[in-house]
C-alpha cells in the first residue's frame, strides 16, 4: 500500500498452511524511525488463547548499531488450524493486525520493509511441539514523498464502521 507522513495503516499478519498447526509465535521487525506501532488488535485473529500478549521493543538489528522496532505475541489455537475452508470468503488465516503510523520519511528510502524476525515460530499440532518449516513473506509500504494536509487514518476508519454492540455482562 502507498502512505504518507502522519497516515495510520493496518497491516494483517496471516499465513497459509497445510499442515495443523496450533501454536504460533510472532515477531515483527520494522524500521522505528520510519514507523512507530499505535495498536496491535488481535480482535479477529484465529488465536483463541492468548499466551503472550502484543509488546513492543526497539532492538539491536543491525551488525552495528541499527535499531529496529519490534512487536511480538504469542498465542494458541486449541484443536489446531489446517487452513482457510474451500469456498470460505471470510479471511480466516488472520494471526493479529498491527497498526502503524508513519511518523518519517527517510530521505535514502521510499519504502519502509515490515519482516519476520527469524525467531519466529509456528507449531505443529502433533503433540509434539514440532517447528513448522516456515517460507517468511514480509511487506514493503511504499511511502510517499509528499506530506498529506489530511492524513489518512485506516484504524479509526475500520473502528467506525464496527456497529456491532458489545455484549452485557452478568
Amino acid at each position: 500500500q502507498e502512505v504518507r507522513v502522519g497516515d495510520t495503516f493496518i497491516q494483517e499478519i496471516r499465513f497459509k498452511t497445510e499442515e495443523p498447526v496450533n501454536a504460533v509465535d510472532v515477531r515483527l521487525l520494522f524500521p522505528n524511525d520510519i514507523l512507530e506501532v499505535v495498536d496491535v488488535s488481535l480482535g479477529n485473529s484465529l488465536l483463541t488463547v492468548i499466551a503472550q500478549e502484543p509488546s513492543f521493543s526497539v532492538i539491536k538489528c543491525g551488525e552495528f548499531s541499527d535499531l529496529c522496532g519490534l512487536v511480538s505475541f504469542a498465542g494458541g489455537i486449541p484443536g489446531g488450524y489446517s487452513g482457510r475452508i474451500p469456498g470460505d470468503p471470510g479471511l480466516t488465516n488472520i494471526l493479529g493486525k498491527i497498526i502503524f503510523r508513519v511518523v518519517s520519511r527517510d530521505i535514502q528510502q521510499n519504502f519502509a520493509r515490515v519482516i519476520f524476525h527469524n525467531n519466529s515460530r509456528i507449531l505443529l499440532n502433533d503433540g509434539l511441539g514440532t517447528a513448522v518449516d516456515l517460507e517468511m513473506q514480509g511487506a514493503d509500504i511504499k511511502i510517499l514523498a509528499s506530506v498529506s494536509e489530511l492524513a489518512k487514518n485506516q484504524w479509526q476508519e475500520q473502528v467506525g464502521k464496527d456497529s456491532i454492540m458489545p455484549e452485557s455482562f452478568y
